[in-house]
């Protein structure tokens, strides 16, 4: 509620008074200045009593729905939000009462119950109108003159008064000064005695009338629609619709002819009732329909007769207060000129002394209210309040005639901003757009910040700017379509084709800048008006003072810089700008989004008759044409009809990839059945299956598939199964027998689509024709095919995939489809090298494989010849990143050319492709494009283009139309991703049906509201872009809880050079997973044992730059390739299961390891080959054949050979396994191998063995002691006399028990820092250190176990194992130092706290003494050697008492306490510091593989080494400390994380400050205590 106020002086003007109880109504709320006003009306006035809200419901929904779910949602009433939150709908709900209505209706469209239900309506406030400003004259007529009439008339039936929102242009083409008190009814800007000075001459008023012209209007209107029914228009009308039929494939249907016909008429009224608006406009000086209808409704309603009140905005732009600076929407006046000069536009008409009369919007609603208020309250200016006319009853009536009634709300007469400045701040604000753009080439960038737009005069811009360039570029496009070449040169024709729409798509932007200055003429060049606001100052003087406060009206106090700069531009940026840059976006030629997929076909045969379409290469070489493919699947369609198959059978389709494919499946369509696509590859169960599930008619299968499955289809043939049938033979069918059937709906079902489950219960999936048209028509605008191009396809046409990508797309745009008869490495390079080529889809695996290729030639030659070539592709790419010129194909033709020196798009899917690959394809000039879909999408949701450049697990911006969003997201932003989209399943098949059915309860399981889960995790970036991290039903949950996606590790561990593939996934491990890897390393013919050596080290390196938890626990290599599914994902149980057998394989050679040191013979050989081919030991002697008889498959021999290293048998034996047959002579070879390792063990150094003979070197006590001592003295000199370091709050550090420091860290010298300022406390003060660091040997062991409180910690192990130290320290009463942030910080900043410190707390039962440290980072910032001058300064916090945290926490799992203890110490020191909360009251800080405990080591290190320059130990102590400094940052990182029991974070409870109320944790500081 609004805050009570002093009533005001008497004569003032209360607005909350005069407003409090009032029942009004608006129109005009889902408008830019509506909502606003609505908005503030609601916040600065909530004692208003009820405001009715008319709005027109829209198709389908009703007034209360689209009230509530889109005007009360919007930005603009987000101030209403942060003062009522959970309240806002009620309060709305109290306030508002939306009305079904319409102002061009008469009364509105009210009903005689809407007019009851206003009861004593006080005011309608008419926010309604059009505001283009050359809309169809018709309907700027109905809404903007009649809509004001029909506003009077409410007014009159209610007796409310009118608030009318207009326009200060309604004064028409004209200049100098207008005045609010001109006369309104007769008005026209051309009539004689106008004040200012009139850009045409005078015409007579006697020829003006305001109802004459309204029934002029309609007789016009009326002419133009009978005109439209003329017998030629009507036969020119036809023409067009007939000429675009035939483009869209649509010829000869009745139904659409007439449909077609009708749109060309609608058009032709419309363009023709716009033309009409302007010209009448022109005529009598206005200078467009939308100035021109708003004046004659002000006429309208100064003759009505009712109480109003005008209000006439200037131009309403970016909000300067309220709802939030910068809020905008819609195409205001300034933005599209301001759009033009970013995006390059440099010539601008613009007059010298013109002004762009800027008003923002806040102020616009403000004056309104204000407005409102005045009229209601009903006083003529001047009357005392007891004069006051009508006060009882309403204030309609007739209008006073002392009473102002016009208002002006602009700037132009007290703060004018003239164009030519509004345009030099638009070249300075592009100047800083593109010097601060992140996107894009800097160079580039720099470059486009230097051009900046100017004005010139009208002559100069239509010479050489837009309107002359705009004619070149249509005479250059007509000239190529008229003379270009028709045939016998299909490149050329079609190079002249795109040439041509590129010339269309050049012309139309110019038509659109010159349309666009041609309207925006009056305001910047021909007219120069000053709007006198005399009215509305002197009604603000009546105002209250806490009224003129919230009802602010100040454009005098605007500085057009800072506004135009910092608000408004800004706002356009970012609520206007994209809206306009996707109309802009917008093609002359767009791809058509066609109904069904027969029309897609229908409409390019018609445009694309004579070319190629598909063509078969190899042995055996075919082609059809366009016009023959269309022929070929009505000869399909007929020998399907003639065997009966009906509208919505099912029509199995198993053929290989080959031309007959396309004209089947389209055959089947036209036959109105339902194509079943399956793999050629498939065994007979698994087709009989899928046919069973389908209940398939009929079956169309190649000559090969019929061939390899002859048992089956004699079945079929024989027992009722679908009936078989040749391609061959269907390709000889009868097109007069094709069935004339009705087009498809867009819904019908066009495809069934089996996803998984050829052997068990197959799950197939619904798609309908739009589903496919609509990915289609996205995916052509995206990949530039066209007449000329051909596609090479290799991947089978039964997936979806290949089907939608590399079928229907290039013959949607009219390219041609190239297969091969047979995949080889030889027919894929002669197809790619006959030129025809220039786009490929393809597998990654097929990627990597071109790049190895590529990469192995490249290494092939001479050094420097390598390394140039390598410096080109890295300069090519920076040419590409930063200047977007790609100068590929130049620098390395010779790889283009073996590529056929068209291939210019690419296209990877099916699963990830690698970063590196993607990186290389783009160094060298090639547009490598990346799908992320499914099948259930038709299949494609998000495409990454080469723009978006190769980063990790990108698949790129959601496809337009297509809605992506992550469902359950963690603290990093990883959830399941959620897609929805015109291209998203039907559901799934319901198997046994008659006709196409979806199964629910199936369907209910992946489709929730038209989302469809994907089984995928991911995140979007900042850019909108999808990263993928792997499958939900792939994620591994480890011993510590944490969540590990296989797909990121795999990533860490690839290697180009030694791994072929490899795969991750998680083993059981009693109640939890391990991970798990199984490696296929690239061998290529080199030394194995080298390459396993490699790969060892490479496993080591890997693993020791992650996180605990994503390093693989257990690796096995193997020579086999992993198996793959359909779309080449590799088959993780598979390897599971293998991995699991590879381990089994492992122990049993352990066992055999220990059996073979305790044996003589070879026994134990026998033993191991008994356990891993599962046979009784009995059955295996000597002469047992290791396949005959033991049945040793290459499976087998990988877990025998796993088994065998694991015994000690060197890779040299069992690499050859496959070349051994015997059992025996396996066992001689790997006991000779076995034994020859043991007598050749080399000894151990004489160093390292004289390491591990030296003892410990042993220090007396009191030596000892006066070590530690004289380490002491000097860590006090550094820090109280070198430093001079202020300690504050020293009364709190806990005398009476051991206690956990909790601090922040900056520097090497926090540690000892601590130390001296707990004073005696510090003493008894420990860290923890890594034991094969710092005591790894005699001389470290002896300095630090004498003279420091260092804790040995064995870095390996789980994160619980290392804190276990930290825990014993505890309990022993030592008090430990713990720095929860992990590291040191870069920048000083305090980062978040890990959950270490909550969890030693709780789990130790320890009081944790939050302390800040100051100044450290300034003294000894991270990667600084030397120390500088600072002031330091120590901040000891009020213990946080662990009955407390335990209190605050046992509502929480252990985790979430860790957690929440952990945030309560962070906001601890965050308080010490005087640093405000975290950004949330829920820690998401998530543990990592790295004890923060650990890192204090680092400390200690370094603050022992610096002391020990000042202390006089020993020689030998002095040495190894300066050493140990050396190597802190080795100790940080082995920095531990705190153990999580949970993923995510719950709600954290609030912190009680005192025993009785819940407010922020407290941190209470001791009286200054300073130490010098």
């Amino acid at each position: 509620m609004s805050e009570p106020t002093s009533a005001p002086p008497a004569g003032l003007l209360d607005v909350a008074a005069t407003l409090r109880g009032q029942r009004i109504l608006v129109t005009g709320a889902t408008g830019f200045v509506g909502k606003v006003m609505l908005s503030m009306l609601l916040h600065r006035y909530p004692e208003i009593g009820k405001v009715f809200v008319l709005v027109r419901p829209g198709t389908g929904g009703t007034a209360e729905a689209r009230f509530f779910g889109k005007v009360a949602a919007s930005r603009p009433f987000d101030p209403l939000r942060e003062r009522h939150g959970a309240r806002l709908d009620a309060f709305l709900r109290e306030k508002c009462a939306p009305l079904a209505g319409d102002v061009s209706d008469p009364l509105c469209g009210l009903s005689e119950a809407d007019l009851a239900a206003l009861g004593p309506l006080r005011a309608v406030v008419n926010c309604a109108g059009l505001v283009d400003f050359n809309p169809s004259l018709e309907l700027a007529i109905d809404v903007n003159a009649l809509g004001a009439r029909h506003a009077a008339e409410l007014c009159r039936r209610t007796g409310a008064a009118l608030v009318h929102v207009s326009t200060c242009f309604v004064a028409g083409n004209r200049s100098g000064v207008v005045f609010e008190d001109e006369a309104l009814e007769g008005y026209f800007p051309r009539r004689d005695g106008v004040e200012g000075r009139p850009t045409a001459p005078t015409l007579d008023a006697r020829d003006f009338d305001l109802d004459r012209e309204l029934a002029d209007c309609e007789r016009r209107i009326a002419r133009v629609r009978e005109e439209a029914e003329d017998a030629a228009l009507q036969s020119e009308l036809r023409a067009r619709a007939q000429e675009r039929l035939r483009a869209e494939g649509r010829a000869g249907d009745a139904r659409s002819e007439r449909l077609a016909l009708g749109r060309e008429k609608r058009l032709w009224i419309s363009q023709r009732l716009v033309d009409l608006g302007m010209e009448r406009a022109r005529h009598w000086g206005w200078p467009n329909t939308y100035t021109y209808t708003k004046s004659l409704g002000e006429q309208a309603i100064a003759r009505s007769g009712v109480r109003f009140a005008l209000v006439r905005p200037a131009i309403v732009e970016t909000a300067l207060r309220y709802p939030f600076p910068g809020w905008n929407e819609g195409f205001t006046t300034s933005a599209p000129l301001a759009f033009l000069g970013l995006k390059g536009q440099r010539v601008y008409p613009m007059g010298e002394r013109a002004i762009l009369d800027i008003v923002p919007v806040d102020l616009v609603a403000a004056a309104i209210v204000a407005i409102l208020a005045d009229v209601l309250d009903g006083r003529a200016e001047g009357q005392p309040e007891e004069a006051a006319p009508e006060r009882a009853g309403g204030p309609g009536g007739p209008h006073p005639p002392g009473r102002k009634s016009v208002y002006h709300l602009a700037s132009s007469d007290t703060n004018p901003l003239y164009v030519r400045r509004a345009l030099a701040l638009v070249g300075l604000y592009r100047r800083r757009f593109y010097r601060s753009r992140q996107e894009g080439s800097r160079l580039a960038n720099a470059v486009r910040s230097r051009f900046e737009p100017y004005s010139v005069s009208r002559r100069h811009y239509e010479t050489f700017s837009a309107p002359a360039f705009s004619r070149l570029a249509r005479a250059a496009s007509r000239l190529l379509r008229d003379e270009g070449p028709r045939w016998g040169a299909p490149r050329l024709s079609a190079l002249a084709g795109r040439a041509a729409d590129a010339l269309d798509e050049v012309e139309s932007k110019l038509a659109q800048t010159e349309s666009l200055f041609e309207l925006f003429m009056p305001f910047v060049w021909e007219n120069r008006y000053v709007f006198r606001c005399a009215h509305l100052r002197e009604l603000y003087a009546r105002l209250a003072p806490a009224d003129q406060e919230r009802l602010p009206w100040d454009p005098e106090r605007l500085a057009w810089r800072e506004y135009w700069l910092d608000v408004h531009m800004k706002g356009l940026e970012e609520w206007v700008f994209p809206g306009l840059e996707e109309e802009s976006q917008k093609k002359v030629h767009p791809v058509k989004q066609h109904r069904d997929l027969l029309e897609l076909l229908h409409a390019s045969c018609e445009t694309h008759r004579r070319r190629v379409a598909l063509r078969m290469t190899g042995a055996r070489k075919d082609r059809y044409t366009y016009a023959e493919l269309g022929a070929a699947a009505e000869r399909v369609a007929g020998a399907l009809a003639a065997r009966g198959v009906r509208p919505g059978d099912r029509v199995l389709l198993a053929a290989e990839n080959r031309p007959e494919w396309g004209i089947a499946f389209f055959g089947v369509l036209a036959a109105g059945g339902v194509a079943v696509p399956v793999d050629a590859q498939l065994s007979q169960p698994e087709l009989a299956n899928l046919a069973r599930s389908a209940g398939a008619k009929l079956a169309l299968l190649s000559e090969e598939v019929a061939e390899r499955a002859a048992e089956l289809v004699q079945a079929w043939r024989g027992e009722g199964g679908p009936a078989p049938l040749g391609l061959a033979e269907a390709l000889a069918g009868d097109p007069a027998a094709a069935p004339r059937l009705p087009p498809p709906q867009p819904d019908d079902v066009a495809s069934l689509i089996y996803t998984s489950g050829t052997t068990g219960t197959p799950k197939g999936v619904l798609l309908t024709h739009r589903n496919f048209t609509s990915l289609v028509a996205r995916l052509s605008s995206i990949f530039d095919l066209g007449p000329g191009d051909g596609l090479l396809s290799v991947l089978p046409l039964h997936h979806t995939f290949e089907f939608t990508c590399g079928l229907l797309v290039p013959l949607a745009r009219g390219a041609e489809v190239e297969y091969l008869d047979e995949l080889t490495a030889d027919t894929l390079g002669d197809a790619l090298e006959s030129g025809r080529v220039t786009a490929m889809i393809g597998v990654p695996a097929l990627w990597a494989l071109l790049h190895r290729r590529i990469t192995q030639e490249l290494s092939a030659r001479p050094g420097a010849v390598e390394a140039a070539a390598r410096a080109l592709m890295g300069a090519n790419a920076g040419l590409r990143d930063r200047l977007g010129a790609n100068l590929g194909k130049l620098l390395f033709w010779p790889v283009h050319r073996k590529l056929g020196g068209r291939l210019r798009i690419l296209v990877s899917g099916g699963s990830a492709l690698a970063p590196d690959v993607q990186r290389a394809f783009h160094e060298l000039g090639f547009d490598l494009y990346e799908g992320y879909g499914l099948t259930e999408a038709a299949p494609v949701l998000a495409v990454s283009t080469p723009d978006d450049g190769p980063r990790a697990g990108t698949v790129g911006r959601p496809l337009p139309g297509v809605e992506l969003r992550i469902d359950a997201p963690d603290a990093r932003g990883v959830g399941e991703v959620l897609a929805r989209g015109p291209n998203v399943m039907a559901g799934y098949w319901k198997a046994g049906s008659e006709r196409p059915e979806v199964d629910e309860a199936l369907t209910a399981e992946v489709l929730e509201g038209g989302w469809l889960r994907t089984g995928d995790l991911g995140r979007l970036d900042e850019a909108g872009r999808l990263v993928l991290v792997g499958r939900k039903k792939d994620v591994v949950i480890d011993a510590d809880g944490k969540n590990v996606h296989p797909d990121e590790v795999e990533e860490r561990y690839r290697s180009e050079d030694l791994v072929q593939e490899l795969s991750v996934v998680g083993l059981r491990d009693g109640a939890f997973e391990k991970l798990a890897m199984l490696v296929v390393p690239r061998w290529e013919g080199r030394d194995r044992a080298e390459v396993r050596r490699r790969l060892e080290e490479h496993v080591r390196r890997v693993s020791a730059s992650l996180p605990f938890h994503q390093r693989v626990k257990v690796w096995h290599v193997t020579d086999l390739e992993l198996p793959k599914t359909s779309t080449r994902k590799v088959k993780r149980a598979w390897v599971a299961e293998e991995l699991r057998k590879l381990e089994a394989a492992a122990q049993q050679g352990a066992r055999a390891r220990t059996a073979a040191r305790e044996a003589a013979g070879d026994g134990w050989v026998l033993d191991l080959l008994a356990e891993v081919a599962r046979r009784p030991r009995g059955s295996v002697t000597p002469a047992s054949l290791l396949a005959a008889d033991l049945g040793f498959d290459s499976l087998m021999l990988t877990e025998l050979a796993a088994a065998l290293e694991q015994a000690g048998v060197p890779a040299s034996v069992t690499d050859g396994l496959h070349r051994l047959e015997t059992a025996g002579e396996l066992a001689r070879a790997a006991g000779a191998a076995v034994h020859r390792a043991e007598r050749e063990a080399p000894a151990p150094s004489a160093e390292k063995a004289a390491a591990e003979r030296e003892p410990d070197v042993a220090l007396p006590e009191p030596l000892s002691a006066i070590g530690r001592k004289l380490l002491a003295a000097g860590q006090r000199v550094l820090y109280r006399d070198l430093y001079r370091t202020e300690v504050r709050g020293r009364a709190f550090i806990p005398r009476d028990r051991n206690f956990l420091v909790v601090a922040n860290h900056a520097s090497h010298l926090d540690m000892g820092l601590v130390k001296v300022a707990l004073g005696d406390q510090g003493e008894r003060l420990a860290a923890l250190a890594a034991r094969d660091y710092f005591f790894d040997t005699p001389l470290k062991r002896a300095y630090f176990e004498n003279f420091t409180n260092l804790i040995p910690m064995e870095r390996s192990g789980s994160v619980r194992q290392s804190l276990r130290a930290a825990e014993e320290a505890l309990r022993q009463g030592l008090n430990l130092l713990i720095f929860p942030e992990g590291t040191r910080s870069r920048d000083g900043a305090l980062a978040r706290f890990k959950p270490t410190a909550g969890y030693l707390a709780l789990q130790c039962g320890v009081d944790a003494l939050p302390v800040y440290i100051r100044g450290t980072h300034e003294a000894l910032a991270p990667g600084r050697l030397v120390p500088r001058a600072a002031d330091l300064a120590v901040v000891i916090g009020q213990p946080i008492a662990v009955a407390d945290l335990r209190a605050r926490t046992a509502h929480l799992a252990r985790g979430e306490a860790h957690k929440e203890a952990t945030r309560l110490m962070e906001e601890a020191v965050r308080a010490l510091g005087g640093l405000g909360p975290t950004s949330n009251a829920t820690s998401t800080a998530t543990s990592t593989a790295t004890s923060t405990a650990t890192s204090t080591a680092t400390s200690t290190a370094t603050s022992t080494a610096t002391s020990t320059a000042t202390a006089t130990a020993t020689a030998k102590a002095t040495s190894t400390a300066t050493a140990t400094a050396k190597a802190t940052a080795t100790a940080e990182a082995t920095a531990t994380g705190a153990p999580e029991d949970g993923d995510g974070a719950a709600p954290a409870p609030r912190v009680r400050g005192d025993a009785g109320g819940a407010g922020p944790a407290k941190v209470i500081l001791a009286p200054e205590e300073h130490d010098s």
